[in-house]
């Protein structure tokens, strides 16, 4: 009887969802397996770690050691990309550590700024931070700019000792006049 009413209940499901009775019979014959695998899943015991808690602890150091070694040659590749004297300075004090002169002056030249300077209203500060300009080289430039008044071109700067075609070349992009 209860059976009857069972089936009666299913065949009103089936109708009202729109499914036929072979996909209803499909879905109850999953369902049924779903249930049977929780009930025997809860009589198998839990599986056990493979290894135990101080393998775990040297596994763990390691991936730490790792992952840093990792940061490291990773920050090293950006800054070659995105800034190569930075990188420079890093590749240098990383592979010989007794070429501290090289790293100097590479760290000197990072310092400098590329920005462009007005070379008639410069002091000698400014004059320093165009790359290839030292200390002697600014002095020069502000002795002829006093000697003879402001520049009227870039070509004017062959006159200071120490310029050449080939640094006058490297010096236009980063002074204006």
């Amino acid at each position: 009887m209860k059976s009857d009413l069972l089936r009666r209940r299913l065949y009103l499901f089936s109708e009202r969802i729109g499914i036929r009775q072979s996909e209803l019979a499909l879905l109850l014959a999953l369902v049924a397996v779903t249930l049977t695998a929780g009930l025997v899943s809860g009589f198998w015991p839990s599986p056990q770690a493979p290894f135990s808690e101080a393998d775990y602890a040297a596994l763990k150091a390691e991936f730490h050691a790792r992952s840093a070694r990792a940061l490291r040659e990773d920050s090293i590749r950006t800054a070659k990309f995105h800034f190569p004297e930075a990188y420079l300075a890093a590749e240098t004090a990383e592979t010989d550590s007794s070429m501290n002169n090289s790293a100097e002056s590479v760290k000197k030249s990072s310092k400098k700024e590329s920005g462009i300077v007005n070379i008639n209203t410069a002091t000698l500060a400014e004059l320093e931070r165009i790359p290839g300009v030292g200390p002697k080289t600014a002095e020069a430039i502000l002795a002829l700019r006093q000697k003879n008044g402001p520049f009227t071109s870039v070509e004017q700067l062959s006159a200071v000792k120490g310029i050449g075609p080939k640094k006058l070349e490297k010096l236009k992009p980063h002074v204006t006049f």
